[in-house]
């Protein structure tokens, strides 16, 4: 058996075609601004799941190298689009990468129409025209089950299965092999060879039987079987009909066909059954099969702040969280890995008591076998109420606190001026002996202006504790200060706010495949100047990678700073976010000067924090986005590559199952 692997290792959902519910198909219509049609988006098609809508298409006619009349621009990514309900008017609900013409948008309702269009972006901003426009509507989905007596195939929500064993009649019950009715219905199969003991697990419902006999115990309660299981064929089979029933399903004999249905209600998908979440109070559940939805409510007061999380205890089950309010309108949903699979979301504060409801679902409908166990918590966080905290005064003396929790985080404010630059520290505190020290993030917001600015997660000097951000204010405001722990380990901190002058306004020197920046674009007008000497005829890969929200970034090459030569310009590329790279090949041995300022083609976003490096073994994109991982040969030549500061390379290769790899750098 072979895997492909990134490291650090990570689980990926693989997404799988045909959900076996409604379908549909689009026909482009349009141009794009270039007037080629070549560069749009083909054929787009929908499946209709259950809280979910997949589409497919396929790729610009011209491919996805450039677009011939775009001015031969390099395919940034696909957007994908959805028409507001309320106007009609398209609206952006995510993207994908050059080769993943495929998106799952979690964040619908069942019985509600949604239309959609894609558009190809390309560099410096060419957006194709729209594919055609399709309409789903997601719908409520069971999990039907029919198997026929004597033939070893069956259909599990209209696709074909293949059972170990064919189903078959031992006395007056129908007799099917475990392992294939318990993976079904997403059930976790244990068997105890000693005393031949089989155990169940179905959410918080746990069953468990004996080869041989007719005893069993449905959540530790003893009950009388119609059959015992048995091995037969080497294969353990077990009654169809108590299985199944166990753990709610309803099973139906078709004596002329020989045809036995198994249907399972999806009963705890509407608001009326939620399950209530208690805060701390972990809850097993699981999802019975690919299209399963989950529905759970957590009572919430005015400033209370929650963490819900799963962590997915069955092999191949992928769980994602939306989180949706009374009316089923959705806010906000994410598949945010927790350990190897799961999902993490924050349920943020309100104003007013009210229930807030938590959807699971599969993050791979109509996958194979992404059913089965999980586990869910609400925990709410401590000092709940994220707009309240001490006030830190610039330049005095530090404040002293601790991260108590995997979903804790404080709250602090400060007092700043329009034009001044600030370095904020947080550093981790020693703490008894036998205590993990807190891995603190910072997190920078202004409540005014849109949420959070930017954040700070590298430390400032290797092996210190210190977490650092340097920010010129923008505004003269109250800004807020959340520091976290970015592995979940609890500690002690100190953090403090200090002005920083006779700042260096550059040109900064950069020396190709060693040194990295991290910058801040205060407003429209500002522009950073970095300089470097190059050699000719070698081609350097110069590259932004915007690390704020609201930042968008594009880069340009010149001979000379004042009155020089343009010479190379991009905004936007393939891996970087909003963020700029061009490849571009020294003309002469010289000095050569770049200049970071804000995106003029994007009126909206201006500030935030980049990265600048300039490499000459290849794009720095992979730092950012695993799908740009450089992919090694097993006992193959190796590659090449270049750690700058604030850097991090990622290399894939293929796997097998119990082989043991050696993995070596050199320089």
């Amino acid at each position: 058996m072979t895997r492909r692997y990134t490291l650090p290792i990570l689980s990926v959902a693989i997404l799988v075609a045909g959900l076996g519910v409604p379908t549909g198909t689009a026909t482009a219509t349009g141009s794009s601004p270039a007037g080629d049609p070549a560069t749009i988006p083909r054929n787009l098609t929908y499946t209709a799941g259950n809280a979910v809508v997949r589409l497919d298409w396929e790729a610009p006619e011209a491919g996805e190298g450039s677009g011939p009349a775009a001015g031969d621009y390099e395919l940034i990514s696909y957007v994908v689009y959805r028409l507001k309900q309320a106007t009609g008017e398209p609206e952006r609900v995510g993207s994908t990468i050059p080769g993943h013409t495929e998106f799952l948008d979690f964040s619908v309702e069942n019985g509600r129409d949604y239309t959609y269009e894609v558009r190809a972006l390309y560099d410096n901003k060419v957006l194709s025209g729209a594919s055609g426009r399709v309409t789903a509507t997601p719908e409520v989905s069971y999990l039907v089950i029919r198997l026929t007596l004597d033939q070893a195939t069956a259909l599990v929500n209209g696709d074909e299965a293949t059972l170990d064993a064919p189903a078959q009649l031992v006395g007056d019950s129908t007799m099917v092999p475990l392992r294939f009715v318990g993976s079904s219905l997403g059930a976790g199969i244990q068997y105890d060879a000693g005393p031949r003991q089989i155990t169940a697990t179905l959410g918080s419902r746990v069953v468990r039987l004996w080869i041989g006999k007719r005893e069993a115990e449905i959540d530790g309660e003893k009950v009388t079987i119609a059959a015992a299981p048995a091995v037969i064929n080497d294969r353990t089979m077990v009654p169809v009909r108590f299985i199944s029933e166990a753990f709610g399903a309803l099973v139906a004999y078709d004596g002329a066909t020989k045809r036995i249905t198994v249907t399972m209600d999806d009963a705890d998908t509407t608001f009326e059954a939620a399950a209530l979440l208690t805060p701390g109070t972990p809850v097993k559940a699981a999802l019975n099969g690919s299209n399963d939805v989950d529905m759970f409510k957590i009572p919430t007061g005015p400033g209370e702040t929650y963490v819900v999380r799963t962590y997915d205890l069955a092999t191949d089950c992928d769980t994602v969280l939306a989180v949706v309010n009374a009316d089923g309108v959705r806010w906000y949903s994410d598949d945010l890995p927790v350990d190897s699979l799961g999902s993490e979301v924050q349920v943020y504060e309100y104003g007013f008591d009210q229930y807030v409801y938590v959807r699971v679902q599969s993050a791979d409908p109509g996958g194979a076998n992404p059913a089965g166990n999980y586990t869910i918590v609400a925990e709410k966080r401590l000092g709940a109420d994220t707009r309240t905290g001490p006030t830190l005064q610039v330049n005095g003396e530090p404040i002293t606190s601790a991260i108590e929790s995997a979903s804790d985080s404080k709250f602090f404010f400060f007092k700043a001026l329009q034009g001044n630059v600030y370095r904020i520290t947080a550093t981790n505190l020693e703490v008894p002996e036998g205590q993990p020290r807190a891995d603190v993030a910072i997190f920078l917001y202004s409540f005014a202006h849109g949420g959070w600015l930017t954040a700070g997660y590298r430390p400032a000097l290797e092996g210190s504790g210190v977490q650092e951000l340097l920010w010129e204010c923008p505004y003269t405001w109250d800004y807020g200060l959340s520091i976290e722990s970015t592995t979940g380990r609890p500690g002690a901190f100190s953090v403090k706010v200090e002005t920083v002058t006779g700042l260096d306004e550059g040109p900064y020197e950069t020396r190709p495949d060693r040194d990295g920046w991290l910058r801040w674009l205060t407003n429209d007008e500002t522009e950073d100047w970095f300089f470097f000497r190059a050699t000719a005829g070698t081609t350097y890969h110069i590259q932004t990678y915007d690390l704020g929200p609201f930042t968008d970034t594009e880069v340009a090459v010149f001979s000379a700073r004042t009155g020089g030569q343009l010479l190379a310009y991009d905004d936007d590329a393939r891996g970087c976010g909003e963020g700029s790279q061009l490849a571009w090949q020294a003309p002469s041995s010289s000095t050569y000067y770049v200049r970071v300022n804000r995106s003029t083609n994007n009126e909206y976003w201006n500030i935030g924090a980049y990265t600048f490096s300039i490499t000459t073994t290849g794009p720095e994109y992979d730092s950012y986005d695993l799908h740009y991982a450089t992919e090694l040969a097993v006992d193959g030549s190796g590659a090449t590559g270049s750690l700058l500061e604030y850097d991090i390379d990622w290399f894939s290769f293929e796997a097998s199952r119990g082989v043991t790899y050696t993995v070596a750098t050199s320089g």
